[in-house]
């Protein structure tokens, strides 16, 4: 069964007729969790572009819909046009399907070794944090972060996308992380 991409074009808080900065900021706010739900539904190959399994469909349709029901509702509010989004969803044929995997693949290894780098840095400065505040903020982030990277995994598995050395090594660094700082409350 071949992928489908997620394409989309959603309007931003960058435009002249928005002048309010409250009206700004209600954009800004729909604009970041539009594009959350999106990105959850698959992997992104390029900018605006979303790499989804075929078997995500119906969840994607649902999704766009969202979005489009969040603008919708935030233009009534605001009482001014902003824009639509601009969301498609489209099946793939197997060589745009093998280039949109390849792109995808691309970015999740740049992904985790941000990550990667992330941890580390945070393992080379955790016997020095002392504040039981920010040892539970450090921890709670963390702990969202595996969570995250544990979905990317299982939506890179379900799309043939093989990145299990660079992902166990992340998620080693994680737990090593994460025990330390249970260690230091």
């Amino acid at each position: 069964m071949a992928e489908l991409i997620l394409v989309y074009d959603l309007p931003s808080e960058n435009q002249k007729r928005l002048e309010d900065d409250s009206a700004k900021l209600a954009v800004k706010n729909v604009r970041i969790a539009s594009i959350r739900l999106l990105h959850r539904l698959g992997l992104p190959s390029t900018e605006s572009v979303i790499l989804v399994p075929a078997n995500n469909r119906e969840e994607a349709e649902r999704a766009i819909e969202e979005v489009y029901r969040r603008y919708a509702e935030l233009a009534d509010r605001l009482g001014i046009d902003i824009g639509k989004p601009l969301i498609r969803l489209l099946q793939l044929e197997r060589e745009q399907s093998e280039t949109f995997r390849e792109l995808a693949e691309r970015r999740l290894l740049e992904r985790i070794d941000e990550a990667i780098d992330r941890i580390s840095d945070i393992l080379e400065v955790i016997d020095e944090i002392t504040e039981e505040a920010k040892i539970k903020k450090l921890k709670n982030n963390i702990r969202r972060l595996r969570r995250e990277f544990n979905t990317i995994a299982n939506l890179a598995r379900t799309l043939g996308i093989d990145v299990r050395r660079d992902m166990d090594y992340l998620m080693n660094l994680i737990d090593q992380a994460y025990e330390e700082l249970r260690r230091r409350e």
